[in-house]
């Protein structure tokens, strides 16, 4: 199943925090202290729409990632289906990513 995020093209984008677990989603957290963590939103052909690492910030101990996209960034979005994966590296070199998500952006009626 893949999980699908739906933003109107020009908002805010800040979905809840995606969470590290140790054996499931009841586990224990992953501390991701010293991890560097990547995300990059794509379009259908594999285009880099946004690199929105920047826009990321990790809560080491509670195993967390939190993503807040601003409008300025999500205004030049395409009106499209956008995949999407967070990617973390671990002190010791060891990457992991999650699995691809998609970011469903719609037109905004409502324009400046």
């Amino acid at each position: 199943m893949i999980v699908t995020f739906t933003l109107k093209r020009g908002d805010s984008w800040t979905p809840r925090p995606f969470e590290w677990r140790q054996g499931s989603v009841s586990g224990d957290p992953v501390n991701l202290t010293g991890c560097q963590v990547r995300m990059q939103i794509r379009d259908r052909t594999g285009a880099l729409v946004l690199d929105a690492t920047d826009y990321l910030k990790v809560d080491g101990p509670a195993g967390a990632v939190a993503v807040s996209v601003p409008a300025s960034e999500t205004a030049f979005f395409p009106v499209e289906k956008l995949p999407f994966d967070i990617e973390l590296t671990f002190p010791d070199g060891t990457v992991q990513s999650t699995k691809t998500m998609v970011l469903h952006v719609i037109r905004d009626e409502t324009l400046p």
